[in-house]
């Protein structure tokens, strides 16, 4: 229910795009996260499910970088 069935109906996979969010707010709150770095985390996760250029200039952008070399490496 986070998005519109439009999303899906245009081609993308909720599980992939949105799931990353859930995951990221479950495992700040076993982890006991302060907001701050809840708000990190949830960052990072949307840098990881889709590349935004917002990140460029900080250490994430690296992290695209290695993300697709690992994707593309583990596709053998």
């Amino acid at each position: 229910m986070g998005v519109h069935f439009y999303h899906y109906t245009k081609g993308w996979h909720p599980s992939a795009t949105m799931g990353v969010f859930g995951s990221a707010a479950a495992c700040s709150k076993l982890l006991k996260l302060s907001e701050e770095r809840t708000a990190t985390a949830l960052a990072i996760a949307a840098s990881l499910a889709s590349g935004i250029k917002a990140n460029f200039g900080t250490m994430t952008k690296p992290l695209h970088i290695g993300q697709c070399t690992r994707n593309a490496c583990s596709r053998r």
